[in-house]
C-alpha cells in the first residue's frame, strides 16, 4: 500500500453528567423525559397526589410506554421498595385517564384490570413475578407509597473561554499525564487537541496573566513513530519547535517565550507534574467512553512521507542516494505503484506542493522485465510512449507536469539528479486533507476530464463528490482553487430535475450563485473561473456529457467510503 506522510437499570436510568436536561434535587430523570422520585411514605390516594403538588408542577406519576415502566420498576429495585406505588391512572369505567390529562396511549394491567367496582385509583406492583403490573384499588382506603413526577428543567450548559463548538479550561493543579486526563474526562472532555494556528493562539490567550506557568500540558502523545491527539481526533496540525521521543513521549507548549516561542510545543516526560488544559464540547449531555487514539489505516505521519515541514522530499539526488535517504525512514523504500489511483493520488500531491520537476518512483527496468525496489510485482505501469528504455538507463522516474504528467520515463540514475518519492508502511496515522475549509477537504481535477458521472466516479474513491457549496466563504475558497486551471470553468455538482436544484452529495441546496440558469441547456452546472458572459465565481447551467476539469470535496477524517447517494 502506498502511504502518505443504568444493565437494565443503567439502560432505563439516564445518568446525565454535564447537561443542559436536570432534575431537581432527589429526583431522578427517566429517559430524558421527565423526573421521577419514590416516596416511601405510604398515604391515602389524595394525600399522595398533594404530596407531589408541593412539587412545582408536581403530580402522580404518568407512564406512556414500556420503557418507562421498567424504568420505575428498576428504580424501586435500586431503592429496594418493595410495596405497592401509587400512579397518577384514574379508572371511572372500563375506560382511564391521566391525572396529568396526558394520553392514555400505554397500559400494562394484571389480567381481569380495571376493576372499577374495587377502585377508581391504580398502583403498581413492585415485586413477585408480576412487577410492573398494574392494579386497580380504592385510594380512599388503601395507603401506599407512591411516585412523584415534575418536569425535566432546562439548565444553559456553561462554557468557559469558548472557541468554535468547544470549551477551554486551565488548571493549575500540577498533575502528570495519567492524571491530568482523568481530571479532563470527569468534565466530560480530555486535554486540549489543537487543529488550527488560530486554535493554538487561543489556547495561549488563556495565559494572559502577570506571571503565566512556563509550560502547561497539551494532548499530544507519540508512540515513538508518529504523532497522535489523545482525545482520539485527527492530527493534521503540528507546531512543534522541539520533539525528542528521548525526552518523553508527551507534550507541553510554551506560554512565555523561552527556550522556543511562546505557543509552540515540545516533547516531554509524562510523568512530570503539570498544569494543564482541557477541552470539551459545548453543550454535551453525557460523557463518551474514555477515547483511544484512532488512526486513518491508509494515511501516514507527516514525517514518514514528507520532511518535517510538511513538503515533498525536494532534494534532487542521484537514484542511489535517494534510494539511501529512504531508508533512513522506518522500513523506508523508494515508492512503488501498484494502480492508476495510487498514480494519480501521488501526482495530485506533487501539484499540491508545487513540485513540477521529474520524481524518482523505486522501478528498475532490465531489459523487457522490470522490478520494483522493495520487491513488488509490477501490476502496473504508465509508461509514456516508447518506454520503458534500458538502454537509456534501468532506473525510473514519473513526470510531474505537463500533458504527460503521471507518465513514467527512464533515466540512467548515475547521472540525473531528481527529486524522489519515499513510502513507508502504513502504521496509526491521520487524514491528509487537501485545501482544508471547514471540517472538509477539497481537490481540483483539471488533468483527466470526465462527464458529470465520471467526474462523480472519480470522487467518490476517495469518500468524496462533486463539491457542494454552502455559503459565500466556502464559494470563494472553491474558486481559490480553480484559478489554477486552464479551463475558464470547473464542473460542481449542482443539479437540476428541471423542477428544483439539489446537490448530488444530497446535502441541503442552502446556498445558490447562479449566474445563468436554464435547465434546456443542461441539468447540471460549472462555477465560472475567469470572467466571462458572467462572473467569476458565478454558476452556470451545463451539459452533463461535457468532459471538464471538476472538483471534489470529502468529509475529513472519514476512513470508509459511504455508499453512493441517490437523491431522495
Amino acid at each position: 500500500m502506498i502511504v502518505f506522510l443504568l444493565s437494565l437499570l443503567a439502560n432505563s436510568i439516564v445518568s446525565v453528567t454535564l447537561s443542559q436536561v436536570q432534575c431537581p434535587d432527589g429526583f431522578t430523570i427517566l429517559n430524558d423525559s421527565k423526573c421521577v422520585k419514590i416516596i416511601e411514605n405510604s398515604l391515602l390516594l389524595n394525600d399522595a397526589l398533594e404530596s407531589c403538588r408541593t412539587y412545582t408542577d408536581g403530580t402522580l406519576v404518568s407512564i406512556h410506554n414500556a420503557i418507562d415502566n421498567r424504568a420505575l420498576i428498576n428504580l424501586a429495585i435500586a431503592q429496594q421498595t418493595v410495596r405497592p406505588l401509587w400512579i397518577g391512572l384514574t379508572c371511572l369505567t372500563p375506560s382511564c385517564n391521566w391525572l396529568d390529562q396526558s394520553q392514555i396511549d400505554y397500559t400494562n394491567f394484571v389480567s381481569g384490570n380495571p376493576q372499577p367496582d374495587v377502585g377508581i385509583n391504580v398502583y403498581m406492583l413492585t415485586s413477585g413475578n408480576s412487577a410492573g403490573k398494574w392494579v386497580s384499588a380504592d385510594g380512599s382506603l388503601v395507603s401506599l407509597n407512591y411516585i412523584c413526577e415534575v418536569p425535566t428543567v432546562i439548565v444553559p450548559d456553561l462554557c468557559s473561554n469558548p472557541f468554535n463548538d468547544y470549551c477551554y479550561t486551565f488548571n493549575q493543579d500540577i498533575r502528570n499525564e495519567v492524571d491530568a486526563r482523568i481530571y479532563c474526562q470527569k468534565d466530560c472532555g480530555d486535554l486540549v487537541s489543537i487543529h488550527s494556528e488560530k486554535e493554538n493562539s487561543h489556547v495561549l490567550s488563556l495565559f494572559n496573566s502577570s506571571s503565566p506557568p512556563p509550560q502547561v500540558r497539551i494532548g499530544a502523545g507519540t508512540d515513538g513513530i508518529g504523532k497522535y491527539w489523545v482525545d482520539g481526533t485527527v492530527f493534521d496540525y503540528s507546531n512543534f519547535g522541539y520533539f525528542n521521543v528521548d525526552i518523553g513521549k508527551c507534550s507541553t507548549m510554551q506560554i512565555p517565550y523561552g527556550v522556543l516561542d511562546a505557543g509552540q510545543w515540545l516533547s516531554n516526560n509524562c510523568d512530570d507534574e503539570l498544569p494543564f488544559v482541557c477541552k470539551r464540547l459545548n453543550g454535551i449531555t453525557s460523557c463518551p467512553p474514555s477515547p483511544t487514539p484512532t488512526y486513518n489505516p491508509n494515511m501516514c505521519y507527516g514525517s514518514h512521507f514528507f520532511t518535517g515541514n510538511g513538503t515533498l522530499v525536494e532534494s534532487p539526488s542521484l537514484i542511489n542516494d535517494a534510494k539511501e535517504s529512504c531508508r533512513n525512514l522506518t522500513f523506508g523504500t523508494l515508492v512503488t505503484i501498484d494502480n492508476a489511483i495510487e498514480n494519480r493520488v501521488l501526482i495530485n500531491l506533487a501539484i499540491a506542493q508545487n513540485t513540477t520537476r521529474p520524481i524518482w518512483i523505486g522501478l528498475g527496468c532490465f531489459g523487457s522485465s522490470c522490478y520494483w525496489s522493495d520487491q513488488g510485482g509490477t501490476n502496473y505501469t504508465n509508461f509514456a510512449s516508447g518506454n520503458p528504455q534500458p538502454d537509456v538507463g534501468v532506473d525510473v522516474y514519473m513526470l510531474a507536469s505537463g500533458n504527460s504528467a503521471g507518465k513514467w520515463v527512464s533515466a540512467d540514475g548515475t547521472l540525473v539528479a531528481l527529486n524522489y518519492f519515499c513510502q513507508v508502511p502504513a502504521y496509526n496515522s491521520p487524514d491528509f486533507c487537501s485545501n482544508p475549509f471547514g471540517d472538509y477537504c477539497y481537490e481540483l481535477n483539471d488533468i483527466s476530464f470526465y462527464n458529470e458521472s465520471g467526474a462523480r466516479s472519480s470522487c467518490q474513491i476517495s469518500c468524496g463528490n462533486l463539491v457542494s457549496i454552502h455559503s459565500e466563504e466556502e464559494n470563494l475558497h472553491v474558486l481559490s482553487l480553480s484559478n489554477s486551471s486552464s479551463s475558464p470553468q470547473v464542473r460542481i455538482g449542482a443539479r437540476t430535475d428541471g423542477t428544483v436544484k439539489y446537490w448530488v452529495d444530497e446535502t441541503a441546496f442552502d446556498y445558490s450563485n447562479f449566474g445563468y440558469f436554464n435547465a434546456d441547456i443542461g441539468k447540471c452546472s460549472t462555477m465560472q473561473i475567469s470572467a466571462g458572459s458572467i462572473q467569476s465565481g458565478q454558476w452556470s447551467s451545463n451539459n452533463c456529457e461535457d468532459t471538464l476539469p471538476f472538483i471534489c470535496k470529502r468529509k475529513q477524517g472519514v476512513y470508509s467510503c459511504p455508499p453512493s447517494l441517490t437523491r431522495t
